[in-house]
């Protein structure tokens, strides 16, 4: 085999490589471009899409950028609902200043009672005591001015009388004074022990009433504005439903998608496994290799280096005239 035909086998080696790249590169791109659209198809499906819902309390809306994706939600209170929560609204309003100066009335007490309680039992009790003594000396002393004059007038001023024992003498009216006075003294200290204990008690009664106060002067504010909350619940709930379907439909679109992508993966790969090769391209491949093939080229490229029937005429059944199917046009043709 000359050169001309070496130079022909390789190029048509060369060429039928290119092809069967080209194949395989052309089969990859299209294989690529199927599961990329089979990814785009099934992200598409799996995508939240929440559909707009009306209930007796209200209505949801939802918005869409250009891409198709959600961009914003919300819902819309029904006009009658709307009504009634402006009129609570509007009570809660009107309940919160009398809240407020039913709570600063409250610190108030609170405040007294913190007052109250701040003073240890036994002072208090040494308090009131003191107190007792100072209502009761003005008629004490009346009382033993009087008994003066009494003695006074009956001439037993200084009479006294032997009481008995380690006892002085005493004037009898004057020692039972002194003994009353005695006896309510002791009185009044077992009563002022229960009432520094109760001005204790006392003080904390009014801190605890503070509290409830303080916290009870809100109660008209917070049942208008409870209810309006209720309102608004009522009015939300066509979002939550449209947000529940929506989820149940995304988790079976997902469900379909991903079944969907595999299908399309599979198919990309059985697509790109028969377009991955040419037949051409492997056919002039395979000639270029066949030795009879170059041999036959190289007849016919140059005649005159063998005068007996060519391996292209005892295939074909004729010779190399230019009538014959293996004339140079002819054979380029072919070729």
């Amino acid at each position: 085999m000359g050169i001309e035909a070496a130079l022909i086998g390789g190029g048509l080696g060369l060429l039928g490589s290119s092809m069967s790249g080209n194949a395989a590169r052309d089969a990859a791109s299209t294989s690529g471009a199927a599961q990329v659209e089979a990814a785009r198809i099934a992200a598409e499906a799996a995508k939240f899409k929440p559909i707009g819902t009306t209930t007796r309390f209200g209505s949801s809306q939802f918005g869409y950028n250009d891409k198709g994706d959600l961009a914003s939600q919300g819902y819309t209170m029904s006009p009658e609902l709307l009504a009634q929560q402006n009129q609570l609204m509007s009570g809660a309003g009107a309940a919160l200043p009398q809240a407020a100066t039913n709570a600063q009335a409250g610190q108030g007490l609170f405040n007294l009672g913190q007052q109250y309680s701040a003073i240890n039992p036994q002072d208090a009790a040494a308090q009131w005591m003191k107190q007792q003594q100072a209502i009761l000396q003005p008629g004490q002393d009346q009382t033993y001015a009087a008994l003066q004059q009494q003695l006074q007038n009956t001439g037993r001023a200084g009479f006294s009388v032997a009481q008995g024992g380690n006892l002085q003498s005493a004037n009898p009216e004057l020692a039972a004074y002194y003994n009353s006075l005695a006896n309510q003294q002791n009185q009044l200290a077992g009563q002022a022990t229960q009432m520094g204990q109760q001005q204790t008690t006392f003080g904390a009664g009014l801190m605890g009433t503070g509290i409830d106060l303080q916290s009870a002067a809100y109660n008209p504010y917070k049942t208008q504005f409870g209810l309006a909350q209720t309102l608004e619940s009522a009015a939300q709930q066509s979002l939550d439903i449209s947000s529940v379907m929506a989820g149940r439909t995304t988790a079976a679109n997902q469900v379909g998608a991903q079944g969907m992508l595999a299908s399309q993966n599979s198919a990309a790969k059985l697509n790109y496994g028969a377009n991955a090769s040419s037949p051409m391209g492997a056919t002039l491949s395979g000639l270029a290799g066949n030795k009879q093939f170059g041999q036959a080229v190289g007849e016919w490229w140059n005649p005159s280096i063998n005068t007996q029937p060519s391996l292209a005429s005892q295939v074909g059944g004729v010779g190399y005239g230019s009538g014959s199917m293996w004339g140079n046009q002819d054979l380029g043709a072919y070729l």
